[in-house]
């Protein structure tokens, strides 16, 4: 598929592949929808101050609306905008063990919001094997999240995920096409901690009654056993969190039509 010189993304916010760049279909047709979200960067923002103890958020909003504006003035990227996106805004905060940081707090804190908006419904969390993730998950090279992960070190951050920029991308396509955006020091492929805080705010970002929702590729971190992946998945009204398989036999890896890898732009505020 030929690629224009200066858009990267189509009129629905998807990233138009290269010919290398291996996609269930040359055109996704959004069969996987996601559930309902807010738009409003207020709404998120308090959701955020009352589950992770949020600092700052009118700053952040301040520099919510200086980043959208940011995007909308780059002709190379401003469709992403034209596709969803979900707010997020994280406090300073130094991680050593990404693995370790996801089991102990990351998913008790979306556990206790999806739980307050759905009573009935489970969150749970699967790993392949019944093993700790613990000393296992590192930042994906050349994807720009260790360079997410450092900014936070220094500072606050927010910014926008992309929850469906790479729909039907596979998991090695979602990293090889983060080459067109070298020099870009405030784009990452999606992981684990805005996507999380993204689903904290937003507890029914997967959750939908009439439709099957996409799985939720978090592919900004690795895992030591490179056949194995993260991501954000439901079952049903239920939301999980996987670490599993992405092989289909010893030597072939999965493409699927309902994953979906996430671009995320953030800024330090």
């Amino acid at each position: 598929m030929s690629q224009s010189s200066t858009l990267l993304f189509d009129g629905k916010g998807w990233k138009i592949p290269k010919s290398f760049h291996r996609t269930f279909s040359d055109n996704p047709k959004w069969f996987y929808k996601l559930g309902d979200f807010s738009n409003d960067e207020g709404v998120i923002l308090n959701s955020l101050v009352k589950y992770s103890d949020l600092k700052r958020p009118e700053d952040a909003k301040k520099a919510l609306v200086e980043l959208s504006n940011n995007i909308n003035s780059d002709n190379k990227i401003k469709n992403l905008n034209k596709g969803p996106r979900i707010a997020f805004a994280l406090n300073k905060l130094v991680i050593n063990d990404i693995g370790e940081y996801i089991e102990s707090i990351l998913l008790k804190v979306l556990a206790k919001s999806f739980h307050d908006c759905h009573p009935e419904h489970h969150f749970k969390a699967v790993i392949q094997d019944k093993t700790f993730l613990k000393g296992k998950l590192s930042p994906t090279p050349n994807t720009g999240y260790s360079e997410f992960i450092e900014t936070l070190r220094s500072s606050n951050i927010c910014g926008y995920y992309y929850p469906q920029a790479l729909q039907e991308y596979s998991i090695d396509s979602q990293i090889e096409q983060m080459e067109d955006f070298k020099g870009n020091n405030n784009m990452c492929l999606s992981g684990p901690l805005e996507i999380g805080n993204a689903l904290i705010a937003s507890p029914n970002l997967i959750i939908n009654e009439d439709h099957y929702s996409p799985i939720l590729c978090l592919s900004g971190v690795k895992h030591i056993d490179p056949r194995l992946i993260c991501c954000f998945k439901s079952y049903g009204l239920h939301l999980e969190f996987w670490c599993l398989s992405q092989m289909l036999t010893k030597t072939d890896k999965q493409l699927s039509e309902q994953w979906a890898g996430g671009l995320t732009l953030f800024t330090s505020y």
